[in-house]
């Protein structure tokens, strides 16, 4: 009997995104991070 095993191996590597915005009076700076393929916001720093 033969044990299942990992024949092959996959990896899909997503693009990640980062903005940072920066008000222009007060130099006040918020990130936000956004999924590259769906464009979904994964972070979002205050």
């Amino acid at each position: 009997m033969k044990a299942n095993s990992v024949d092959e191996r996959l990896v899909i590597y997503v693009p990640r995104f980062r903005v940072v915005l920066k008000h222009a009076k007060t130099g006040k700076e918020k990130t936000v991070a956004f999924e590259g393929v769906t464009g979904k916001l994964i972070l979002k720093e205050a």
